[in-house]
Order: structure tokens, then C-alpha cells, then sequence
């Protein structure tokens, strides 16, 4: 078989690319068409169903003209599977180029990946730092790690440092990086990847809060990561083999709840805050403005296909509950809510901030990490509220703390 059949299909993967992301640096673009994907997919999982409730493996043969098209799809593939449920994916090239043009590469840079995988977006950041001894990419699933191995020296690229541990801790010994990018999320950055990163450096992380993902490009200055969000992102979370504290909380008994429409007329506020749950920009202010709201997905027994999602909303420090959702009847949408009325006031005051403020997007706010201990840091403690300023505190010496601030 040709070493080079791959070419054309390289080519459709770039225009399929640019189609739907736009025009791609010259360096990019090479990376995409010299790096073989299919040298990184070898066994991907589809569904034995329609209802996907079970996935088998399937061996890509590429003396199949099939599966040579279909690894060269701008899709992501589910490579693992555990029990026959997806375990892990691996990124779709579409997404994994919007992270290396905001990473701003660019040849000799010296750059740390958390999240090997396959091992394909460290051949591609190889391509275009023109060296592959530059790439140090960390994973902690010890089988990645080989495959990501195997799949890099079968193509050449052995010279690509592929560490098997805890990304959290990045890599020391082949540090200080020029960049780092981290192919999931997390809630708070930890302490080493700062510590390994140049002054000036950029760090590209996914923040990940109780209701959005976050894609970050922050920079490192005097001390601090800084930097806008590049808009919303749907990763996986980072494994750890150290778990980062996160807020827990008892679901409530729902039959409890008090029927709040049975007390009080459906408000517009309250139509208008329904629909402000299917705004992410909205959902992330939510987040600061009350950070011990968690929303939750519940299904609505005997509801029309594709309506029978709706929202519930948690009160971690109180346990209070808001079912806050549509009701389904003779064509017509209507609002109702069970739970808590003192919930709801709460909820319904950060809907009229959020729109008093002029309906903030997620581009009007700028991220700062920042270490616990350090002077600049005007208050302490638990979430705080500082008019268009917050501060989230990481409750852990070893992750950085936030502020964000709305930007004026």
C-alpha cells in the first residue's frame, strides 16, 4: 500500500477545516496536511444500537477506502470504552487547530501538553515548533501513554517526550515552556504549571465552573496568569491521581418541594428567567453571582420527545430547590416552579443584575490566577463579591486562586 494515499485525504481534512473555523495559519495548515491521522486511529468504538447504549470496538483497516475517509473526517472518535459506555474520545482536529492558533506557536517554542491521548496534537505542535524534541506532553492513563508512544515512533516522531503521570504536576525536568496547553478541564490552575512556565509565556486552559466550560489564553506576568476567555468549550475533565475539593451536596427529596405557582401568578420574571437557562452567558454569570447554585438536568417522565429536559437548580449551602421548567399541553409553553420561594427571590435578583448590567458576555470578563498567599490578593476566604470584581479562592495550596473581573 502507498506510504502517501493519505495526501488527498489530508487535504479534505483541511478544507473541511477552514470551512468551518475559517482561514488557518500557513504553519497549521502544514501540520494538518503532513501529520498521517490515521497513524492515531487504529481502533475506534460505534454504537451496536440506535439507542447507543452499547459500543464495540471497530479495526480501522485502511486498504478500505471507507476508513480511509473516515479518518480523515473533521470528527471526534470515541477510543475507549469501558463496560460498553465512551470512556474517552479523541478531539476532533477542527478543535484541536482553534487551540493551537490561539496557543500563538511558532518554530523553537519549547511546549508542554496535559493530555496526550493519541498523541496527534503533540505531532501537529511538533510540525510547527519544526523540532519534536520540543513536545513534552503528559498523560495519566498508563495505556494512552503507549499507544501515544507507539503511534509517534511509528511515524517517526520518537522524539517527542511522552510522560505518563498526573498532568496536574506538569513536568518539571523538561521545563521552563514557552507554552502549555491542557486538553481538559479543570476548576482552578494548579501552582506547578505556572512555576513551569517562562515569564511571558502562555498557558491555554479550559475553566470549568458548575455551569460552563471556559477556554482560557492566559499569560504569565510578574507573577500571574492573566488573560481573556476565547469563548465557550465542551472538554472532558482532567484525571487526577490527587482529587481537587469540590462542592458537595444531597439531592433533595423533590416530593417536599412546595408548589410555588399554587401561592403566587407566573411572572414575566420568571418566564424571563427560564429562558435565561439556556443562555451560557447568563449560566456563567449565575455562577459567580451565586456560586452554591448548581444546576441540574432532570427528566420529565411521559414528556414529548426532545422536551423532556428541564432544569433544577440546587442551593449546595442550603439545600433549598427550584424545579424551574416548562410544562408541555395543548401546544402551549408555560413556566412552573416547585421549591423553595426564598431560592427563587435569590435567582430572580441575579437575573434583573445580569440584565441591568446590559446582559455581559463572556468576552466583557478577564481571568486572573493568582496564589493564595500573595499580597496582591485584597481579601480572603470564601467567595466574595467585589461589585464587578470576584474573587474564588481555590481552598487548596497548591491551585491558584481566581479573580475575575467584569471589564467596563
Amino acid at each position: 500500500m502507498n506510504d502517501l494515499w493519505y495526501k488527498p485525504h489530508a487535504e479534505d481534512l483541511l478544507s473541511a477545516v477552514e470551512a468551518s473555523g475559517g482561514q488557518l495559519s500557513k504553519s497549521t495548515a502544514d501540520a494538518i496536511l503532513r501529520v498521517p491521522r490515521h497513524a492515531f486511529l487504529r481502533t475506534v468504538f460505534v454504537k451496536s444500537n440506535e439507542e447507543g447504549t452499547d459500543w464495540l470496538p471497530y479495526n480501522l483497516d485502511y486498504r478500505r477506502e471507507h476508513d480511509r475517509r473516515l479518518a480523515y473526517r473533521d470528527e471526534s472518535f470515541v477510543v475507549q470504552a469501558r463496560n460498553g459506555v465512551p470512556s474517552i474520545t479523541c478531539t476532533a482536529p477542527g478543535v484541536i487547530v482553534v487551540s493551537l492558533e490561539a496557543l500563538q506557536m511558532r518554530k523553537g517554542m519549547k511546549v508542554l501538553e496535559i493530555g496526550a491521548g493519541t498523541g496527534y496534537s503533540a505531532a501537529l505542535m511538533s510540525e510547527i515548533a519544526e523540532d519534536p524534541s520540543l513536545i513534552t506532553s503528559v498523560e495519566i492513563d498508563h495505556s494512552f501513554a503507549n499507544q501515544a508512544k507507539d503511534n509517534l515512533r511509528a511515524i517517526g516522531l520518537d522524539e517527542i517526550r511522552i510522560v505518563e503521570g498526573d498532568g496536574r504536576l506538569g513536568y518539571e525536568p523538561g521545563g521552563p515552556y514557552e507554552k502549555i496547553l491542557v486538553n481538559s478541564t479543570c476548576r482552578h490552575i494548579p501552582t506547578n504549571w505556572l512555576h513551569q512556565l517562562t515569564s511571558g509565556g502562555t498557558l491555554l486552559s479550559i475553566r470549568k465552573d458548575s455551569h460552563t466550560q471556559q477556554l482560557l489564553r492566559l499569560e504569565h506576568k510578574d507573577g500571574l496568569l492573566s488573560g481573556p476567555s476565547l469563548g465557550f468549550a465542551a472538554y472532558p475533565e482532567l484525571n487526577r491521581t490527587k482529587d481537587e475539593p469540590v462542592a458537595l451536596f444531597d439531592f433533595p427529596d423533590p416530593v417536599v418541594n412546595i408548589p410555588l405557582n399554587a401561592y403566587m401568578e407566573v411572572s414575566r420574571e420568571q418566564k424571563a428567567g427560564f429562558d435565561l437557562l439556556n443562555d451560557d452567558d447568563f449560566r456563567f454569570y449565575l455562577q459567580l453571582a451565586r456560586p452554591n447554585f448548581h444546576i441540574l438536568d432532570m427528566i420529565i417522565e411521559g414528556s414529548k420527545a426532545g422536551d423532556g429536559w428541564r432544569p433544577v437548580i440546587v442551593d449546595a449551602a442550603t439545600n433549598e430547590t427550584i424545579f424551574f421548567g416548562p410544562i408541555y399541553g395543548d401546544g402551549e409553553h408555560s413556566c412552573e416552579s416547585y421549591g423553595d420561594y426564598e431560592a427563587l427571590e435569590h435567582f430572580l435578583s441575579v437575573c434583573t443584575e445580569w440584565i441591568d448590567l446590559g446582559r455581559p458576555q463572556l468576552n466583557e470578563f478577564y481571568f486572573t490566577a493568582i496564589s493564595p498567599d500573595s499580597r496582591e490578593l485584597p481579601f480572603r476566604g470564601q467567595t466574595q463579591n467585589f461589585g464587578s470584581s470576584w474573587h474564588i479562592p481555590s481552598q487548596d495550596p497548591d491551585y491558584l486562586d481566581w479573580i475575575i473581573e467584569l471589564k467596563g
